[in-house]
């Protein structure tokens, strides 16, 4: 009856095992973590080359994000998520290298060998603080050069700023752990947003007339800031996209288990069913309040309820 939560038209996925490519492509490089509006920029620009030569429009990225790999950060979205963006965006393909093979490539190794010879690139788009080759020593002066050399051009875009700061992904990472939804929903150009699969419980929520989906996040995912929220979750029923509003709560659940693990704890306005199993869309919409602890159960169910008066009250308005 209920499905996973299915893209809209999602790009095809390639591998080293997938090349050569068989056609030209315009590329866009970069690891496209967010996939916010300095990202959308390029995307689209990519989008009008890629008419223009009647290649595909292709996203060439990495399996791993070096700044993860190597320096702990989090990741602002999970794989699921960040198609979808690239999708929306008019991506066609999605190439993803393995870092660990790619980055002793020389910068004529990578141009040459990688995106002429194995993608058919005639025509890289990359941002004006693109790094790429062994050591990072190319730039875009550098890939513009080199794809001259084999006969391809290079778009070179600068970055785009809101308010004097460069829109990055670091930076919107930092927003969200404040819980600055708004501003954070501006840089990504659209709502942030998990799409997992729902995980068994332990069904407290039903016992107290709240039945909730509980969905864990990736490890190394940038969470935002813990506390409950207005949100907007969607999943499949037979074949077709539902829709239904909730108060998704994020954190560890204090009162209950004080779970080591952060979890994404929804409980659906107007629905009754059966979701385990199933991959769900959960968009936050709206902070409600930061995460409590409550004395008793009892006080946690009466909070649970003012949040769903809240939320009803917000949607009528």
């Amino acid at each position: 009856m209920y499905q996973n939560y299915l893209l809209n038209n999602p790009p095809r996925i390639l591998e080293r095992r997938d090349l050569p490519f068989p056609g030209e492509t315009v590329i866009a490089i970069g690891n496209f973590d967010g996939v916010h509006i300095g990202h959308h920029t390029l995307l689209k620009r990519l989008a009008e080359e890629g008419k223009a030569r009647n290649a595909t429009p292709l996203v060439f990225t990495f399996t791993e994000n070096p700044k993860v790999l190597y320096f702990g950060a989090k990741y602002l979205c999970g794989d699921a998520e960040r198609l979808e963006a690239l999708s929306d965006a008019g991506v066609e393909a999605v190439f993803r290298g393995e870092y660990a093979y790619l980055h002793d490539f020389s910068c004529e190794e990578f141009v040459r060998d990688f995106l002429v010879e194995k993608l058919h690139c005639v025509c890289a788009v990359v941002g004006s603080d693109f790094r790429f080759g062994k050591g990072r020593m190319g730039d875009p002066n550098t890939m513009k050069a080199l794809m001259e050399a084999h006969g391809g051009s290079c778009v070179i875009l600068p970055a785009v700023e809101r308010e004097g700061k460069k829109v990055s992904s670091t930076y919107i990472r930092r927003l969200l752990g404040e819980g600055k939804l708004p501003l954070v929903e501006e840089l990504l150009g659209r709502p942030y947003s998990v799409i997992l699969p729902v995980r068994e419980g332990r069904r407290l929520g039903r016992t107290i007339g709240c039945p909730t989906i509980n969905q864990i996040p990736e490890e190394d995912r940038m969470l935002p800031r813990f506390g409950a929220y207005l949100s907007k979750v969607e999943f499949m029923k037979d074949g077709e996209k539902v829709c239904f509003h909730g108060v998704t709560n994020v954190g560890i659940k204090p009162t209950v288990s004080s779970e080591s693990k952060p979890v994404f704890e929804t409980h659906l306005l107007d629905f009754d069913g059966d979701l385990y199993g199933v991959t769900v869309k959960v968009t936050l919409l709206h902070f409600l309040r930061k995460e409590r602890c409550f004395n008793t159960v009892e006080d946690l169910k009466h909070q649970i309820e003012e949040d769903i008066k809240a939320v009803r009250k917000e949607l009528e308005a």
